[in-house]
């Protein structure tokens, strides 16, 4: 990994830690987001306090596992919006309706670019993947709106705006993120059906300032959560 990428990455989990005050556990505990065998010999951060349900990070705060929906979360909440790893994780030239690519410097970008972004970081590192994980997707529309009850945020929360953390995540906009539904007898946290729209010409959004869940137009710039399906 870069090292302009690992400082990044050192800096902004620390950040986090202070913010949700996390503390250490004692070691020996499984964490389904990192299924490793010397998981066992490091600490881990315990469940966080404060009321976040079900929301557990590793131990440097990179990843949230989320019991409620079985899936591991990236704790930045707005990873595209730092140029640092907007540079080292180049995108498709194209995106799959053959547009031009767009990420802007706050983190937005269309639908389109969306997948093209979740692609780039599971061929991150000769394809092993952002943080060694290659299975990255974007969130279920089911998966957002119950995040945003298990942190639980509250229109207008003030933990919306730098520098504070939001429970385990950190980035956390007070905007629309991008979402998607999946497909029928997917698994309860399996990929979405990217082709399955909302309705001819909507695409699936989350508004985490408020809760709202809706549809909007595929050019319009939201926000790009990410995570992946847990052990």
């Amino acid at each position: 990994m870069l090292v302009g990428v690992s400082r990044l990455l050192v800096l902004s989990a620390l950040g986090a830690l202070w913010a949700f005050g996390g503390s250490a556990a004692e070691a020996g505990d499984f964490h389904p987001c990192v299924p490793d065998a010397s998981w066992a010999a490091r600490p881990k951060l315990s469940a966080l306090p404060g009321g976040s349900h079900g929301l557990t990070p590793d131990e440097l705060g990179w990843i949230v596992y989320d019991s409620n929906q079985g899936v591991c979360w990236l704790a930045d909440a707005n990873l595209a919006g730092q140029p640092e790893v907007r540079a080292a994780v180049p995108l498709s030239p194209l995106n799959p309706d053959g547009s031009l690519p767009v990420i802007n410097p706050d983190g937005t970008m269309d639908w389109e670019t969306a997948p093209n972004w979740v692609n780039a970081l599971n061929s991150y590192d000769n394809g092993r993947g952002w943080l060694n994980h290659s299975d990255w997707q974007l969130p279920c529309r089911d998966d957002l709106q119950n995040l945003y009850n298990d942190i639980p945020i509250t229109t207008g929360d003030i933990r919306l705006e730098w520098p504070f953390g939001v429970g385990p995540f950190w980035h956390q906009q007070p905007g629309f993120y991008w979402a998607c539904v999946r497909g029928d007898g997917a698994a309860s946290n399996g990929p979405c059906d990217l082709n399955q729209s909302a309705a001819r010409g909507l695409e699936w959004s989350f508004d985490f300032d408020d809760g709202f869940e809706g549809t909007d137009l595929p050019n319009k710039q939201f926000y790009v959560m990410v995570y992946f399906p847990a052990q």
